[in-house]
């Protein structure tokens, strides 16, 4: 089997990454592996798309969420797997297959691992594999996109900053015949559980089962996020008073107007109409084998 590495020299905190990407020539050995670092969006894409043509069988992301997100979003619908080797500052995808968030366990994976389709999410027919959505996170993810400094934290800080001048947003959020309208202080649209870093949004989120998880959380104050923010830690967040849960395979939401969201951490613009959708079992995945 050929297997094809696609380093992100940018990604997460500074390490020698040639050096682990290297490693999985170890954890391959019958495997012919192939290394690349491309310099662009336009170059990976190219790499990757190639890399299918050719009957690779597997593509290894050396990187955050934001590499594990471009690399795959070129596997969805292929038989080609997606493996990862997460060396970001979330790692939300690695995380919640059970693939773990050091290079060590990621390896042991690749090595003795087994393939696993997951769901695809989609917002306005862009992708995620992990949370999407809008409001403080969104507005999180988009001041963190513009921090030259990476890891946790300068995400804590800037969460901390938006946490005190994020002003809540009138939605209306519309799934399975009924409609949701409320002052929100976000929506997260969950394939698996976490944003990343062992923050659990949807801990009941299943990415084989062909719906979303759809998060809403209230209008709260600051005193009342920070007594409620341990739970997103401890995989108790749905016990939160203004936290509510739903499932659905389609949902629309309506805002004001056009303002970032986020797909597994990227911001991303968007109009005031956003329409999410799944796409059951649409991407192979090297994950743990069942215990």
């Amino acid at each position: 089997m050929k297997a094809l590495v696609i380093v992100n020299p940018r990604a997460g905190i500074a390490r020698d990454r040639q050096k682990i990407a290297r490693q999985v020539e170890s954890a391959l050995p019958d495997c012919e592996v192939e290394i690349a670092t491309p310099g662009s969006i336009a170059g990976l894409r190219e790499t990757v798309t190639g890399a299918v043509s050719q009957g690779t069988g597997l593509v290894i992301a050396v990187g955050g969420d934001g590499t594990v997100h471009e690399v795959g979003r070129h596997l969805i619908g292929t038989r080609t797997a997606l493996g990862i080797l997460p060396l970001g500052s979330g790692n939300g995808l690695a995380r919640g297959l059970g693939i773990g968030f050091t290079a060590k366990q990621a390896l042991d994976v690749l090595r003795d691992g087994g393939e696993r389709t997951i769901d695809v999410g989609y917002v306005n027919d862009e992708p995620f594999f992990s949370v999407s959505g809008i409001g403080f996170d969104a507005a999180v993810g988009e001041g963190f996109a513009k921090s030259k400094v990476r890891g946790i934290l300068p995400y804590l800080s800037i969460a901390a900053r938006e946490s005190i001048q994020f002003k809540p947003v009138e939605v209306s959020i519309r799934f399975g015949g009924r409609e949701i309208v409320a002052k929100v202080l976000l929506v997260a649209v969950a394939n698996t559980d976490e944003f990343g870093s062992g923050a659990k949004i949807a801990p009941n989120a299943d990415p084989s089962d062909g719906l979303l998880d759809v998060v809403v959380i209230r209008n709260v104050n600051v005193l009342e996020m920070l007594a409620n923010s341990p739970r997103l830690f401890d995989g108790s967040i749905q016990e939160a008073g203004p936290v509510e849960m739903y499932q659905a395979s389609e949902i629309r939401i309506l805002r004001p107007q056009s303002a970032p969201l986020h797909v597994d951490g990227e911001p991303l613009a968007q109009g005031p109409v956003l329409h999410y959708s799944v796409a059951r079992g649409a991407l192979r995945v090297r994950v743990p084998n069942a215990p």
